[in-house]
């Protein structure tokens, strides 16, 4: 059993860090949205997420993950700084 606790705990790490990219992610995210109200740029780029999204498939295919799965984390991730970037 050792074997899984020590496996467990590298995934404990690896979520903390998830977790800590995730922070960094929104914060900048949020500074990328006070520049867009200063300039009046729409919150929603469409250009920029579908090349987000293409970069989120290529390397999720290249990785051999799911494309699809991997791209639906993404969005979530997208869709979830969208609806609360301004909450905070």
């Amino acid at each position: 059993m050792s074997g899984l606790k020590s496996l467990r705990d590298e995934i404990d790490t690896i979520d903390d860090q998830i977790f800590d990219l995730l922070v960094k992610r929104f914060n900048v995210a949020k500074q990328i949205s006070v520049i867009k109200a200063e300039t009046g740029a729409p919150a929603l780029d469409s250009e920029r997420w579908q090349a987000v999204e293409q970069r989120v498939r290529t390397s999720a295919q290249d990785a051999g993950l799911d494309i699809e799965g991997t791209a639906k984390i993404y969005r979530a991730i997208h869709n979830y700084v969208l609806n609360n970037i301004h909450r905070s």
